[in-house]
C-alpha cells in the first residue's frame, strides 16, 4: 500500500512539474483507460506505473474541471450583473473594504454561460454592511476573470485564486438603489460558530494588539494580524506557531487522547470493554476533528487529521502503523482530496517537516537525554526548511532554530492551552472565556520581547540577491545531510552547503540602459537603470495593491539593494498612489516631485 500510495503522489508531482499548456478533454480519460489496463497486471512493478498513471489522469481531470469553472471573457473586459449569492466564508474587513467569498445562487441560464463559475472573490469598498457566513444576499456586481500581476518576483495572484477555486473576481457596485442589497434570508453554516468565537474574543481583549493571534489560535481568523505582526512571525520563522497548523492539530490529540487513556484505566471495566489505547485514539481523532472544523477545516489541518486518522485506523484494526508508512497513506490522501496543494509552500513545508521528524526519530540514539534529542530536533527541522524558504519566499530566516526552540514550547504548552480552555467554557462564562484568553495574552506579550528584536536582527543580516537552482539544489543537499546519523560520509559538507544560502549571488548592473515597465492594473511605475543607477518613473496606482506593494517592493526584496531615486511627475491617482508606501519603506531614498 506505501509503495502504490508514493506512486500516486508521484504521479501528481509530475503533472504540476511537466504540463505548462493547455490540453484537450480526452488526456484525463486515456490516462484512466491506460491505469486500469495497467492495474490488471500482475508484476507490482507495473501496478506502480498504473497508480502514477491514476494520480496524473486525477490531477488532469480536476484541473480541467476547474478551468472550465473559471470566468471566460475576453481580456481587459468585465460583466456586470446582479446575483443572489450566499457568503461562503469569514469576511475580512479593514478600513478600505470588506472582502469575502461568496457562491452564487443563480442558475447556469441566469448567467447565460454553459459553465459559471461556483465561488466569487468579492470586494465591497467603503461602509458595508455587516455580512456573516451562510447569510444570502442580491447583490450588483461587477466581475472580471481571475488574474494578476506580472511582475518580476511579485506574488502569483492568480495561481492563488486558483488553489482557493475562486472562479472570477470582482467588487459590489454602489451608488444606485441597490446600494443597500436585498435581504434573502439565512442558512447555517459552522463559519457563523467561528465568526461568534471571534467576536467574543475580540470583545473581551479590549483592544490588545495581539487580538489577532489569540484569534488565529482559536478559530484561524487571521484577520486581526498586522502586517508588522506577520513581518516579525515571517523573519522569525515561527508563522505556523501563531496560526492553527499541524502542530496545534497535534497538540489538541495528544491533550485530548491523554486525558481519556489516562482517565480510561482508572476503570476496570472500561478497560475489559475497550483498551485504553483505543479509547485515546478516537478521543482524540474526535477532539482533532472539532478542532480542525474550527479552523475552518484548512489545508494544514486536513494534513495533520489525515495522518492522525490513518494512525487511528491502523489501531483499531490492531496493525502495527509505521511512521513512513502514515507519511505516504497521508500525502497521497492529501493529494487525492486536492490535487492542486502542491501549488502552495505549506503541503511542502508539512511534509518535509514530518518526513524531518520521522528520519530524527529513526536515527536517535536512545543513550542520548530526552531534551537533548528534542532540541537537536528542533533544530534539525528549523535547518531542513530554509531551501524551501528561499525557494518560496526568497528569504532565509536563519534566526528560525533558534526562535523555533523557545517559541514552540511557549506556545505549546502556554498560549494554545488557555486559548481552547476559553473557547471550551465560552458558551459558560464569557468572564471565564476572557480570563483565558487575557492569560494566553499575557504569555504572547513576553513572547514577543523574544520574537521582535530577533526579527529586527534578521533584517539588518538579510542578504540580497536572488535564489538560483543550483544553489536551492545545492542547499537541499546539505539539508539532507544533516538529519544523517553521526559517521555518514560527507556529513559535515552540510554547513558550508547551508552556508552558501547567506550568500546568493547578485546580480551585476547591465552594460547600457535598461528599462522596467511594472504590470500596476491603471498606473504607470517602471524602473530605469543606467551605469548603476537606478531610478523609479512614477509609482502607480493607490490603494491597499498600490504601484510600490505589488510591484517595486517584491522586486528589489528578490534583487536585492534599494533604488537611488524616485520621480513623480504629476500629483495624482495614477502616478503618486504609492508615495506614502514608497517614503516608508525606503525613507533615505530622494524623491523628485514635478
Amino acid at each position: 500500500m506505501r509503495a502504490g500510495a508514493l506512486a500516486f503522489s508521484a504521479g501528481v508531482l509530475l503533472f504540476h512539474g511537466v504540463v505548462a499548456a493547455p490540453y484537450t478533454g480526452w488526456l484525463p480519460a486515456v490516462l484512466g483507460l491506460a491505469a486500469a489496463a495497467l492495474l490488471c497486471c500482475r508484476p507490482p512493478p507495473i501496478h506502480w506505473l498504473a497508480w502514477s498513471l491514476v494520480g496524473f489522469a486525477w490531477t488532469a481531470f480536476q484541473i480541467e474541471h476547474l478551468m472550465d469553472r473559471q470566468l471566460d471573457l475576453p481580456a481587459g473586459a468585465h460583466a456586470d450583473v446582479v446575483l443572489d449569492v450566499r457568503i461562503a466564508d469569514i469576511p475580512h474587513r479593514d478600513a478600505q473594504r470588506t472582502v469575502f467569498y461568496a457562491i452564487p445562487l443563480a442558475s447556469p441560464d441566469e448567467w447565460g454561460l454553459e459553465n459559471p463559475p461556483r465561488q466569487l472573490r468579492l470586494a465591497w469598498y467603503g461602509p458595508a454592511p455587516r455580512l456573516s457566513p451562510g447569510e444570502e444576499w442580491r447583490l450588483p456586481l461587477r466581475l472580471r476573470p481571475p488574474d494578476g500581476f506580472l511582475n518580476p518576483g511579485g506574488f502569483d495572484y492568480q495561481r492563488w485564486l486558483f488553489v482557493r477555486r475562486a472562479g472570477a473576481t470582482g467588487y459590489v457596485r454602489t451608488g444606485r438603489s441597490v446600494a443597500t442589497p436585498e435581504w434573502l434570508g439565512e442558512t447555517a453554516s459552522f463559519h457563523r460558530v467561528r465568526e461568534r468565537i471571534a467576536r467574543a474574543v475580540e470583545h473581551r481583549m479590549e483592544g490588545s494588539p495581539r487580538t489577532g493571534l489569540v484569534q488565529g489560535l482559536a478559530v484561524a481568523v487571521r484577520t486581526g494580524i498586522s502586517d508588522d505582526q506577520w513581518q516579525v512571525l515571517s523573519r522569525t520563522g515561527t508563522g505556523h506557531l501563531l496560526a492553527i497548523s499541524g502542530l496545534h492539530v497535534g497538540l489538541v490529540a495528544g491533550m485530548a487522547g491523554g486525558a481519556v487513556a489516562l482517565g480510561w484505566r482508572l476503570f476496570p471495566f472500561l478497560i475489559r470493554a475497550t483498551p485504553a489505547t483505543v479509547a485515546g485514539g478516537l478521543a482524540a481523532l474526535g477532539a482533532a476533528s472539532i478542532y480542525a472544523v474550527l479552523a475552518g477545516f484548512t489545508l494544514p489541518t486536513q494534513r495533520a487529521l489525515v495522518m492522525l486518522t490513518v494512525f487511528v485506523t491502523a489501531l483499531l484494526l490492531r496493525r502495527s502503523s509505521h511512521g513512513w508508512h502514515s507519511w505516504a497513506v497521508a500525502a497521497a490522501a492529501v493529494l487525492g482530496l486536492d490535487p492542486m496543494a502542491p501549488l502552495e509552500a505549506g503541503f511542502w513545508l508539512s511534509f518535509t517537516a514530518v518526513a524531518t521528524i520521522l528520519l530524527g526519530i529513526q536515527y536517535h540514539s536512545p543513550t542520548r537525554p530526552r531534551l537533548w534529542a528534542w532540541l537537536r530536533l528542533q533544530c534539525v527541522i528549523s535547518l531542513a526548511l530554509l531551501p524551501l524558504l528561499a525557494l518560496w519566499f526568497g528569504e532565509v530566516p536563519w534566526v528560525s532554530p533558534p526562535a523555533n526552540i523557545v517559541a514552540i514550547p511557549v506556545v505549546g504548552f502556554a498560549v494554545v492551552p488557555p486559548v481552547l480552555l476559553g473557547v471550551a467554557l465560552l458558551p459558560l462564562s464569557e468572564t471565564l472565556a476572557g480570563l483565558c484568553w487575557h492569560l494566553a495574552d499575557w504569555v504572547l506579550a513576553l513572547l514577543w520581547h523574544f520574537l521582535a528584536p530577533a526579527a529586527e536582527w534578521t533584517e539588518a543580516g538579510s542578504p540580497g540577491g536572488r535564489f538560483p537552482a543550483w544553489l536551492l539544489w545545492a542547499s537541499g543537499i546539505g539539508a539532507w545531510l544533516t538529519l544523517m546519523p553521526r559517521g555518514w560520509p560527507a556529513r559535515l559538507v552540510c554547513v558550508p552547503l547551508l552556508a552558501a544560502l547567506a550568500f546568493p549571488p547578485v546580480d551585476p548592473p547591465p552594460a547600457g540602459p535598461r528599462v522596467t515597465l511594472f504590470d500596476t492594473r491603471g498606473g504607470i511605475t517602471a524602473l530605469v537603470v543606467s551605469d548603476g543607477v537606478a531610478v523609479v518613473y512614477g509609482l502607480g496606482p493607490g490603494g491597499g495593491l498600490n504601484g510600490v506593494r505589488i510591484a517595486l517592493e517584491p522586486y528589489w526584496s528578490r534583487r536585492g539593494g534599494v533604488p537611488d531615486l524616485a520621480v513623480v511627475p504629476r500629483q495624482d491617482a495614477f502616478w503618486s498612489g504609492g508615495l506614502a508606501t514608497f517614503e516608508t519603506l525606503w525613507p533615505d531614498v530622494p524623491i523628485y516631485r514635478g
